[in-house]
């Protein structure tokens, strides 16, 4: 799993790293906490799919319920019909920007048995 870095990213505040591996039965997962008192504003997410049986992953700021309901938390939606990986890039000024001390989750559209790993790339303010 790696990131094709871009140059207006590099300019930029420091750019931070979070990862992980989702590998529960869980369908829902906080994947990013700043720092108190700081937005989260997103560079990119990277979902690597190991498993054909995962069709959608959701990114949202905050405790939203999924996607639908709460768009206005969301960060991107991913489909996936196959095991593969999934990699959304935002451009700078226009990223998503969560509230202060807003958790970034992933939610799942079924219960996991195989490992779906994750990447996000942010900046704090």
């Amino acid at each position: 799993m790696s990131f094709e870095w871009l140059p207006s990213v590099e300019r930029r505040r420091d750019v931070l790293t979070a990862g992980g591996v989702i590998s529960n039965t869980a369908t829902k997962a906080t994947i990013l906490d700043p720092t108190s008192g700081t937005r989260a504003n997103i560079v990119d997410v990277l979902i690597d799919f190991e498993a054909a049986t995962l069709q959608n992953a959701e990114v949202f700021f905050g405790a939203g319920a999924n996607f639908d309901v709460d768009r206005a938390l969301g960060i991107q939606r991913a489909s996936q019909a196959a095991a593969g990986a999934v990699l959304f890039k935002f451009d700078y000024p226009n990223e998503p920007r969560g509230a202060v001390d807003a958790l970034v989750n992933i939610r799942l559209n079924v219960a996991i048995a195989e490992d779906v790993q994750f990447q996000i790339r942010y900046w704090e303010s």
